[in-house]
């Protein structure tokens, strides 16, 4: 079981900027909304604390719920949770509108964006150890919530700050995913 806290996420400003426009349907914000949004990207990104953490298993030792599109030829599977924290939503619930009425927006874009990196910090991480086992992942799948509790019992979630209760994870912001590992196709020298 491997475990990385506290490793670097960039939110672009940009990327925020076109979300809130695109939850506001405008085109373009203006030039003091764009200011808006830096100042608060720069300050909502203190709060961030991702982490993962993930385990590989023999392909038949782990068996879950709902598991769909299970490939034949896999020669095991990763189990990864990844996470930002909670300070975030923490932060934002003291004062929910510090930012102006766009507040919950561009803290929620940066919550999903920040979550994304995480998730594609931990599938990098989960290649580079397969290619060492002259292996490939598939791309990464979302698992299904009845099998939280299962998983809970295999990978000890708290160690990042993760709980699961009701079918659900918390802090909000986090999530449960899988890689299954291939055989990969030795290149052949002309």
């Amino acid at each position: 079981m491997r475990k990385i806290k506290n490793f670097k996420i960039n939110v672009a400003v940009s990327e925020v900027v076109r979300a809130v426009n695109k939850l506001n349907n405008v085109e373009q914000a203006s030039q003091e909304a764009r200011e808006n949004i830096s100042c608060a990207v720069r300050y909502y990104l203190k709060f961030l604390k991702p982490c993962v953490i993930y385990n590989t298993f023999p392909k038949d030792s782990l068996i879950l719920e709902n598991e769909k599109d299970i490939p034949q030829n896999a020669l095991a599977k990763t189990v990864f949770f990844a996470a930002i924290g909670a300070q975030l939503e923490e932060e934002f619930q003291k004062n929910k509108a510090a930012y102006g009425d766009d507040t919950e927006k561009i803290v929620s874009t940066i919550a999903v964006e920040s979550l994304e990196q995480s998730k594609k910090f931990a599938v990098r991480l989960i290649s580079s150890e397969a290619d060492d086992e002259n292996a490939v992942i598939m791309r990464p799948v979302e698992i299904a919530p009845e099998n939280y509790e299962k998983l809970n019992s295999l990978i000890d979630i708290g160690k990042i700050g993760v709980s699961y209760n009701d079918k659900q994870l918390n802090p909000k912001h986090s999530l449960c995913g899988l890689c299954y590992w291939l055989a990969s196709k030795k290149k052949v020298k002309k």
